[in-house]
């Protein structure tokens, strides 16, 4: 096998697999707290692509003047230690579970 690094590239006309160039990607992810009835904006929080969504909603995204008492949010916030702080802080997780 050639040095090179097969992956998704196409081969060549030969057939010989192509070196994948490396392309640096680079992305934000926004963690925002809405208001369900009234859809304002509460809290928000910006963060680089690569963070995991799940550490984030401990992180001040839960408003504590907010008087709702669930809270819903992706699958990807849902975890042991979010289902903890929820209920220390008297909110009920409506967090959607994963496949």
């Amino acid at each position: 096998m050639s040095d090179q690094v097969a992956g998704a590239a196409k081969p060549a006309e030969d057939g010989r697999p192509r070196a994948d160039t490396a392309i640096p990607a680079f992305g934000y992810k926004s963690h925002i707290s809405i208001d369900w009835r009234h859809g304002i904006i509460r809290r928000a929080k910006v963060t680089d692509a690569a963070a995991h969504d799940g550490t984030r909603l401990r992180e001040g995204l839960i408003d504590p003047k907010n008087t709702a008492s669930a809270v819903w949010a992706d699958g990807a916030y849902r975890s042991a230690e979010n289902e903890r702080f929820l209920a220390g802080i008297g909110k009920v997780s409506r967090i959607h579970h994963r496949k």
